[in-house]
């Protein structure tokens, strides 16, 4: 159904482009494998959230005792 949809993001010279359903990404044209692939539920977009924040140049973290993830920018 959602087989040709697919996700693109820039910032400043980075590029990554997923396509729904495939586990392999871009970024900057160069493949990256993805687990999982980026996948339509309930008519909302997901998107794996480490690959796209560390793509993009953030860092995450995952915080046990809380339960929730947390992404900050780097600074240059």
């Amino acid at each position: 159904m959602f087989n040709n949809f697919s996700v693109k993001a820039a910032k400043g010279n980075t590029t990554i482009q997923l396509k729904i359903g495939d586990s392999t990404a871009y970024k900057n044209g160069r493949p990256v494998r993805l687990d999982p692939p980026a996948q339509i539920l309930n008519g909302s977009t997901m998107v794996p959230v480490r690959f796209v924040s560390e793509a993009l140049g953030a860092e995450v973290k995952w915080d046990e005792a809380a339960q929730t993830v947390r992404i900050e920018m780097r600074k240059k």
